[in-house]
């Protein structure tokens, strides 16, 4: 039954306020079912699960609020959990990550996620050749809005079945440019391993 606000009136009769009443009770019971624990139980007044709206832009608060919602993320297309500061406006998604778009991406593999103050990291595995070798971090999860400030490199292959590093022969590689899309690094041998990790926004 739809809720009747503002009754009883004044003026109202029992017999024909009694059931727009009992309406009323019947419908708050169905609104408080949704997500929550029912009446009379001991976990009265919690929540089973919280189920955010998808919101068309970002919400407005009073000061001092801070406010979380769910919203699409443009770069993906996906939706995702927002957190939005009281104190700067500071607003970005806290829950979006390579899971956003990939459920299973597998170890080795690139992905990329956001931090708390809206930090955003690339990680990946590659396998270098003899010279320049370009990664191309724009091919999946969003763009650095600026040069990343942050690239850590992890040997992967420092021990092989012929020795140190790669047949047998010591290399060395180094980031020569970085770019919102890009990672370059230089190899002195080919086939060494690498795992690459950059930190931006």
């Amino acid at each position: 039954m739809p809720y009747i606000a503002n009754i009883p009136q004044p003026a109202d009769l029992l017999s024909i306020s009694q059931p727009q009443i009992l309406g009323n009770f019947t419908a708050i019971n169905s609104w408080v079912g949704v997500n929550h624990v029912g009446f009379n139980v001991s976990d009265a007044g919690k929540h089973n699960f919280v189920e955010l709206v998808s919101q068309s832009g970002t919400p407005s608060s009073l000061a001092g609020e801070a406010l979380i919602y769910n919203a699409n993320f443009p770069q993906t297309s996906t939706a995702e959990i927002w957190f939005l500061m009281p104190q700067t406006g500071f607003n970005y998604p806290v829950s979006n990550c390579i899971l956003s778009t990939n459920a299973n991406p597998g170890l080795g593999s690139n992905g990329w996620q956001y931090g708390s103050g809206g930090t955003l990291e690339k990680w990946g595995r590659t396998t270098l050749g003899s010279g320049t070798n370009t990664i191309n971090m724009g091919a999946f999860g969003p763009a650095f809005s600026v040069n990343p400030w942050n690239v850590q490199l992890t040997a992967g292959n420092l021990i092989a079945a012929t020795g140190n590093v790669v047949s047998g022969t010591t290399t060395s590689y180094y980031v020569s440019n970085i770019t919102t899309t890009t990672l370059t690094i230089v190899n002195a041998n080919s086939g060494a391993i690498v795992y690459w990790r950059v930190i931006g926004a």
